[in-house]
């Protein structure tokens, strides 16, 4: 038999805030931009020209859209840099490179919307992302890529929006129907929230360990 335990989060550490303004204005944000933050190590599957495209796809129809891209490998976190200068995106897309750990719950929540998005194209698939649980834990929807264990923890329609992969428009059109709705974005948060502390904190899944070994006894 196999045991899988998945990843977690922290609901303590990443618990939901008021949104720091000074902080959001200091990075380029205004009051009435609604922020999409993707953060992530960045590996090939995550597909920097696809994410960009969708970024660029969203505020054509939405202006007040605006993306943070938190990026944990400083060489990667320039070359995105590059690809939104080559795009004429740096008044939309702001970067972040290596952010401490310590300080990712207060970027992550200078934001509205979190998103992962993958695309494997037809190669092996991922196990279990873990950005998008900090996301759920602040109490923002997600927009994720619906593949494989990747982003288990997103419930189509009730704390994000699970889009097929390689799927651009799904993305655009799951964004831009949050960031036009605040109620919607409140309603999915708070349902995010709900199921980290539920479900996804690393103390349940440590329980859940328990009760399997204790089956066995």
């Amino acid at each position: 038999k196999i045991l899988v335990n998945y990843n977690g989060v922290d609901t303590s550490f990443f618990r939901p805030r008021k949104k720091d303004r000074r902080r959001r204005l200091e990075h380029g944000f205004t009051d009435s931009d609604v922020v999409v933050c993707m953060a992530s190590s960045f590996r090939w599957y995550n597909d920097i020209t696809e994410m960009l495209e969708i970024f660029e796809k969203a505020y054509a129809l939405d202006s007040n859209l605006r993306f943070l891209v938190v990026a944990g490998n400083r060489s990667i976190g320039r070359g995105i840099e590059c690809h939104a200068i080559d795009r004429n995106l740096t008044d939309i897309v702001k970067v972040l490179i290596e952010v401490p750990f310590t300080d990712m719950p207060k970027v992550l929540g200078m934001c509205d919307i979190g998103m992962s998005h993958f695309n494997f194209k037809g190669k092996w698939p991922h196990n279990c992302s873990i950005k998008h649980m900090e996301s759920l834990a602040l109490g923002q929807p997600v927009v994720a890529t619906d593949i494989g264990e990747v982003n288990f923890a997103v419930r189509d329609g009730s704390n994000g929006y699970l889009c097929g992969e390689g799927d651009v428009d799904a993305f655009v059109n799951s964004i831009v129907k949050l960031a036009a709705d605040p109620y919607l974005i409140a309603k999915m948060g708070k349902q995010a929230r709900k199921d980290a502390v539920s479900s996804l904190d690393w103390s349940n899944n440590v329980e859940r360990i328990i009760q399997q070994f204790q089956k066995q006894i």
